[in-house]
């Protein structure tokens, strides 16, 4: 099971943003979150909006439990871009874009092991009772080998 979350048309960078979504993939979500709350980043604060978002919808909406969590995928697609413009030099005026994105975390539920059942190892006694047989079938295979051949 996996949930979504998008932020369309948040007004920052996509290349910026991409840096960050790239350094959260296959973590788990509490991974995840300490390393976006302690980034000196805007787009960190928003990717980790979307990651709680994202986060309480496997929750509330699919009951997954959130110590099992991690960012299956996140990526960044680009907005549309708001043209503007300024001054430049020469009394030129400059086209000034400012770009937007589209920031979307899909997060999923790690496949939980079973934990394996170790063999019941035999005692020392056992062991020793086993090696006896089994030296005793090899000496007789021996044994009949030979006489087959005389």
């Amino acid at each position: 099971m996996e949930a979504k979350a998008t932020a369309r048309t948040v007004l920052v960078v996509p290349r910026k943003t991409r840096l960050v979504t790239r350094l959260i993939q296959g973590k788990s979500v509490e991974d995840a979150t300490n390393m976006l709350s302690n980034m000196n980043k805007k787009s960190a604060r928003l990717v980790n909006k979307v990651l709680l978002s994202a986060t309480a919808n496997a929750e509330n909406n699919l009951k997954l439990d959130r110590n099992n969590l991690y960012v299956k995928s996140a990526y960044v697609n680009d907005g549309p871009i708001l043209k503007r413009h300024r001054f430049g030099s020469r009394s030129h005026i400059d086209r000034h874009d400012k770009k937007t994105s589209h920031i979307t975390v899909i997060v999923a539920e790690k496949a939980v092991k079973a934990k394996a059942t170790k063999p019941v190892k035999e005692t020392k006694k056992e062991e020793k009772v086993v090696k006896k047989e089994t030296t005793k079938k090899v000496a007789t295979k021996k044994a009949t080998k030979t006489k087959k051949e005389n």
